[in-house]
């Protein structure tokens, strides 16, 4: 045993940490991910009563009106699941 092969082990040691460390952080940013998307959903639920009482055609152009390119392929493309799997 020599200096580098210590090397070596302190290299392959803080690789180890490195990426336990990310593994870590990827956890953590899915749980908070996942936090804000249920206090957002809290939002939502707080309007059911009101989305109760307008149309579904007018929640649909209100969309188109409101939202981006973007923003409207992503919600078409929930909408093509959602309705799929039903």
């Amino acid at each position: 045993m020599n200096i580098d092969h210590f090397q070596q082990l302190a290299k392959t040691n803080n690789q180890k940490k490195q990426d336990y460390a990310q593994r870590a952080q990827a956890t953590i940013d899915q749980g908070v991910s996942d936090i804000l998307k249920e206090l957002r959903m809290h939002d939502v639920i707080s309007y059911l009563p009101q989305i109760k009482e307008k149309t579904m055609e007018s929640f649909v152009y209100s969309l188109r009106k409101t939202n981006t390119y973007e923003q409207m392929d992503a919600i078409v493309s929930w909408l093509e699941k959602w309705m799929n799997n039903e």
